[in-house]
C-alpha cells in the first residue's frame, strides 16, 4: 500500500528550545517524486471520516499501535503504525473487482523486470486477493504468502498450504517502525534537525518504539514456532534489532540453529555482533537496501547523523558473518526492480551520486544471489526455483547483457529482455489473448 503524507501532524509543532525556525530545507522524497517518504507507518487520518466518537478522543487503538493525541488528549488523526493503521483501512478501498485489476497491474510490472517469485509478507489485504491473482490465467509469477500475525486467515491455516502458484509458508509481525516516522527504535536518538523534527514531526530526542511488550512477543512466537510456522519480524533500529534477538532466542530455545529460517526485515541499522547472534540462532536478515539509495543523503546528514549512516544496510557485514541474505524493495511503495537492489548493494550509490558506507558492498555475484537462490532459500523454495538445476523449475529472467562481465556493467544498464515461468516466456498482459 502506497500512503503518501500531505500534511503535517500537528501535533508535533517544532519545539521552543530549539529557537527560531530556520529556512526549510530539502526533505527526503519517494522514489516518484511524492511529497514525502513513503511507508506504511504512519498516515493522516481527515476529520470529515473519523466520526463522532474519534473526534471526542475516546477510541482505543489496536495493540501494536496508536493514535496520536493532543496536549489536551484529543485525537490528532495521526495514526501510527499498522495495527492502527487497519482500523481504517475499509475507508475509501477499492471494489474487490478493482483491487484484482491493481494486483494484475502490480504482476505485470514484476514481469517486465523478470521477477518469477515474489514473497507477499504481511499484507494489508486478505491473501485471497494473491492467490487469485497469480492463479489468473496468464499470470506471470509465483508468490509466497506471509500473514500478518493478528490476520483473520492465519486461524485454521497451517505452513506449506497451497499449491505451485501459491502458498502460505510463514507469519509477519511488526517489532519497530520506520526511520521517516520516528518509530525506528534506537539506542540514541534521532537528530534533533529542522527536517526531523518540523517536516516528519519527530520531537527531540526521539528513539523509537517496541510496538509490544516482550512478554507479548515472546508468547506469540512460541505458538508460532510450535504450530512449525517460519517468522519473519520487521525490525530497523540497533536496539530493535538486538531486542528482537533477544526474544527469538527466548522463544526458539533448543530450536536455535535448526533449519526453522526465521528471518529479520529491513535490518538498517542492525549491530555486526547481532549479525553474528543472529547467524548461531539460524536468523537471516534481509536488506531493504533502496533505504541507502533513495534516502541515503537526508539519513546521514538530518535523520541519524554519519556515523550511524555509515552502519547503514550492513550488507557486507552479514555476509561476512555466514549469513545467506536476500535483498528486497517492499514493492509497490519503491519500484520492483531486482538488478536495482543489486546494482545498490554492489556500488552503495545514493540518489545523489555519492557512496554510503561503502566497506558494506558486496559483489555482483553475492548481489544476484541475493535476489535469486539465496531469496529462494529464505523462503523455502530453493529445491524449486532461485537457480537453473535438474529437476528445478525452468524459471529465469532472460538479459540483454552479461552482468558478470569484466569490466563490470553498471547494473542498471543491463535490461530485461524476457521473463519465463516453467520453461515458457510468460506474454506481457497486452499480448495475451
Amino acid at each position: 500500500m502506497d500512503l503518501r503524507l500531505r500534511a503535517r501532524p500537528h501535533a508535533h509543532r517544532r519545539p521552543r528550545d530549539l529557537g527560531p525556525r530556520p529556512p526549510r530545507r530539502a526533505r527526503p522524497r519517494p522514489p516518484d517524486g511524492g511529497d514525502a517518504p513513503v511507508d506504511a507507518h504512519r498516515v493522516r487520518q481527515q476529520r470529515g471520516v473519523r466520526g463522532g466518537r474519534h473526534r471526542r478522543g475516546d477510541a482505543d487503538p489496536p495493540g501494536g499501535g496508536r493514535f496520536d493525541r493532543d496536549a489536551a488528549g484529543n485525537l490528532t488523526g495521526r495514526v501510527v503504525e499498522q495495527p492502527a493503521i487497519l482500523a481504517f483501512g475499509a475507508f475509501g478501498l477499492p471494489d474487490p473487482a478493482a483491487l484484482d485489476g491493481l494486483m494484475a497491474d502490480q504482476l505485470e510490472r514484476y514481469r517486465r523486470v523478470g521477477i518469477t517469485t515474489v514473497g507477499v509478507a504481511g499484507s494489508f489485504f486478505p491473501m485471497d486477493l494473491t492467490r487469485r491473482a497469480v492463479h489468473a490465467p496468464g499470470a506471470p509469477l509465483r508468490a509466497v504468502g506471509y500473514l500478518r500475525h493478528d490476520a483473520p486467515d492465519l486461524a485454521g491455516a497451517a505452513p506449506g498450504d497451497g499449491d505451485e502458484r501459491f502458498r502460505v509458508q510463514g507469519v509477519k509481525l511488526w517489532y519497530d517502525g520506520s526511520p521517516y516516522t520516528g518509530t525506528m527504535l534506537l539506542d540514541e536518538p534521532y537528530l534533533a534537525s529542522d527536517l526531523c523534527c518540523c517536516t516528519l514531526g519527530i520531537p527531540a530526542g526521539t528513539v523509537g518504539q517496541a510496538n509490544f511488550s516482550p512478554d507479548e512477543v515472546v508468547e506469540l512466537l512460541g505458538d508460532l514456532g510450535a504450530d512449525g510456522w517460519q517468522v519473519l519480524t520487521h525490525v530497523q533500529g540497533d536496539r530493535g534489532s538486538r531486542e528482537i534477538l533477544d526474544l527469538y532466542e527466548r522463544a526458539l530455545g533448543s530450536r536455535s540453529g535448526d533449519d526453522h529460517r526465521w528471518r529479520l526485515e529491513h535490518c538498517a541499522l542492525t549491530g555486526v555482533d547481532d549479525l553474528r547472534r543472529a547467524e548461531r540462532l539460524g536468523v537471516s536478515p534481509s536488506f531493504h537496501v533502496d533505504h541507502v539509495r533513495h534516502y541515503g543523503p537526508e539519513l546521514s546528514a538530518d535523520i541519524i547523523g554519519p556515523e550511524r549512516a555509515e552502519r547503514l544496510m550492513p550488507i557486507a557485514s552479514a555476509v561476512d558473518c555466514g549469513h545467506r541474505i536476500s535483498l528486497h524493495a517492499d514493492s509497490p511503495m519503491y519500484p520492483a526492480d531486482p538488478l536495482g537492489l543489486a546494482r545498490t548493494a554492489v556500488t552503495r550509490l545514493t540518489r545523489r551520486g555519492d557512496r554510503l558506507a561503502p566497506h558494506e558492498a558486496i559483489s555482483v555475484r553475492r548481489a544476484l544471489a541475493a535476489v535469486t537462490i539465496d531469496a529462494a532459500w529464505q523462503l523455502h523454495l530453493d529445491d524449486e526455483v532461485g537457480s537453473l538445476e535438474p529437476g528445478k523449475r525452468a524459471d529465469l529472467a532472460v538479459l540483454d547483457r552479461d552482468p558478470l562481465a569484466e569490466p563490470v556493467p553498471d547494473l542498471d544498464d543491463v535490461a530485461v529482455v524476457a521473463t519465463w515461468l516453467d520453461g515458457e516466456p510468460v506474454a506481457g498482459r497486452a499480448d495475451r489473448p
